[in-house]
């Protein structure tokens, strides 16, 4: 593995460190499926590769703050218990070194040299990174322009008389890392937003060309579920943000292509619409998913009680976020329909952290999960934190 020379007196990669690695040795352990082997090895590719590319500290004379985590922070921590086997997962925004500057703001340039050096490392293909980032980066002038319209974007978004909180820059890219044992997969995050508003065009006709010419092929009837989608869940009109899955070109039909969406209800009533696809999927998984969720619903939306399937949960501060739920459009090449996925951005309703870690034990008790027995949750967190 290539080793990228840190200056011990660099005081950036310093911070970044006591910053970034704690949390991450708090989920590895916690996971209880990474040997110490593993977890050295993944602390040491976050320290050599991530670190080296977050950009500078932030300090008063350059308060740049990422848009990926509502702390600002670069670096998104996170465990995925769907599988049975815990994985550890992270997302990050390349934003340097050293900085980003005003003719590369969105870090264009930052991305394509770490998927360069990725690709290499981890041995994934770079042909559908490289024909999404063809299609949405922004060109300078769209850049700039995108910059100027920011707060006129935000604004869109929000109920009327509501002002917006002022942000320096969007993010265009993130990068995902998803560990398992030793091994590390990835993911490639892409907004169409700077592109559409440094243009003008919405870029969902772009991404539908796109989506067209992949190969391996996305199947057509895929594609209109998608776009009926976007007609049918309220609040759904446009795409947030893309993600695919990094894969070896031998195995590209694994890779998947996905299209988040937010929407501005959360009323099960538009939970349920929206993940059966209006009534298209109606398999047993997606039933039970269904049931199962119904159970949990108001303490996702941290409710003390049962709420009926039409309640509307305010969000705790709408110029902060309007967005109430987001939906993942999971598409995967031979499938002729996409796979539905829920995001519900917790931070937009809890009342405080000790009321919210309640709620996830609760959470973890009715899926049968055992992160909720002796503490074993709240451990993980307060060390994390």
């Amino acid at each position: 593995m290539a080793i990228n020379q840190h200056t011990v007196s660099n005081l950036d990669a310093s911070y970044w460190m006591r910053h970034s690695i704690p949390p991450l040795v708090a989920l590895l352990k916690a996971a209880g499926t990474f040997t110490p082997a593993d977890q050295g090895q993944h602390i040491r590719f976050l320290y050599d590769h991530v670190i080296p590319n977050l950009g500078p500290r932030p300090t008063k004379a350059r308060p740049d703050k990422s848009l990926i985590t509502q702390s600002g922070f670069p670096i998104e921590f996170s465990i995925n218990m769907s599988t049975g086997r815990p994985k550890v997962r992270y997302c990050w925004e390349p934003m340097g070194p050293p900085s980003l500057n005003d003719s590369d703001i969105y870090g264009i340039s930052v991305v394509h040299k770490c998927l360069d050096m990725f690709s290499g490392e981890l041995g994934f293909s770079r042909n559908w990174s490289d024909a999404l980032i063809s299609a949405l980066a922004p060109t300078p002038e769209e850049a700039k322009t995108a910059q100027q319209n920011i707060a006129l974007w935000q604004a869109s978004l929000l109920p009327p008389g509501v002002p917006p909180k002022p942000v320096s820059r969007l993010y265009f890219s993130a990068i995902a890392f998803e560990l398992d044992g030793p091994r590390v997969g990835t993911k490639l995050y892409v907004s169409p937003k700077v592109k559409e508003i440094g243009s003008g065009k919405p870029m969902a006709d772009t991404v539908w060309n796109l989506l067209d010419e992949l190969k391996p092929a996305i199947t057509p009837s895929a594609i209109e579920a998608v776009q009926q989608f976007l007609v049918e869940c309220p609040g759904a009109d446009s795409i947030d943000m893309i993600s695919i899955d990094m894969v070896e070109e031998a195995q590209g039909n694994r890779g998947r292509f996905k299209i988040y969406v937010h929407s501005t209800s959360n009323s099960f009533n538009t939970i349920r619409q929206c993940l059966t696809l209006s009534g298209r999927l109606r398999d047993k998984t997606t039933l039970k998913g269904l049931e199962v969720l119904r159970s949990i619903w108001h303490l996702l939306l941290q409710e003390k009680e049962e709420i009926s399937d039409d309640f509307e949960k305010p969000v705790n501060d709408p110029a902060a976020m309007v967005m109430k739920v987001f939906f993942c459009l999971e598409l995967t090449p031979g499938k002729d329909l996409p796979e539905v996925k829920l995001h519900v951005p917790i931070f937009n309703y809890l009342e405080n952290d000790g009321e919210a870690l309640e709620n996830f034990e609760k959470i973890f008790i009715k899926c049968d999960q055992k992160w909720a027995l002796n503490g074993k949750y709240r451990d993980m967190l307060e060390t994390a934190l």
